[in-house]
């Protein structure tokens, strides 16, 4: 972040390693004209990464009993009287995690569709395994709009009444945004090259 209020980083992921200061230079010397076209796209902006997932006390609840098709057939089992069979139970969860699937469809797509009036971009981040956790992605903000993007957040979070809880980091270098990545070729990943393209013992 203090590299960040300083001028326009170069994100790398963490772990990158280099052998030596000399490969540095020598990378920085041959992709010098890439890095500065990714510099220049990058200028004045950061990534936000943003989660959103069930608040389980309240959305579940709500989406039973919004969904038809539940109704329908917990009215017809308490039409049968006695206690639900594991049968019923086993068809209930059923019913209930395909309509949990397609409220977060459609939750997701009301949360992107509201950040990217102000973000520039998205991108699906990977999800982690949380039952409750049906979004993560990066959005791509210019930093004039930083601050109105995080009002968004907010505000989206209390237009679903509890239901949904949002977590968010940011401004981050933008890493989901840089279009390249850059991975230092050893001999064995040029020999197995050239053995696919079928070349010989020397190419150039």
């Amino acid at each position: 972040s203090k590299l960040m209020s300083v001028g326009t980083v170069f994100p790398l992921r963490f772990g990158t390693v280099a052998r030596s200061e000399e490969e540095i230079q020598s990378l920085l010397t041959s992709l010098s004209g890439m890095m500065d076209q990714v510099l220049e796209r990058l200028n004045g902006k950061a990534e936000f990464d943003v989660e959103a997932r069930w608040n389980p006390q309240v959305a579940y609840g709500q989406i039973a009993e919004a969904d038809p098709e539940i109704k329908a057939f917990k009215e017809r089992v308490a039409g049968q009287g006695g206690a639900p069979s594991m049968e019923d139970r086993i068809a209930v969860g059923q019913l209930m995690a395909r309509a949990v699937g397609r409220h977060a469809q459609v939750c997701q797509r009301r949360i992107q569709e509201s950040l990217c009036e102000v973000a520039l971009e998205s991108v699906p981040l990977p999800l982690k395994r949380e039952p409750e956790l049906f979004m993560n992605r990066a959005f791509f903000v210019e930093g004039e709009r930083q601050e109105v993007f995080e009002k968004k957040i907010y505000e989206l979070g209390e237009s679903f009444h509890d239901a949904v809880h949002f977590k968010y980091a940011g401004p981050l270098p933008p890493y989901s945004f840089t279009g390249c990545e850059i991975t230092a070729v050893t001999p064995t990943m040029l020999d197995e090259a050239r053995q696919v393209l079928e070349l010989g013992e020397t190419f150039t």
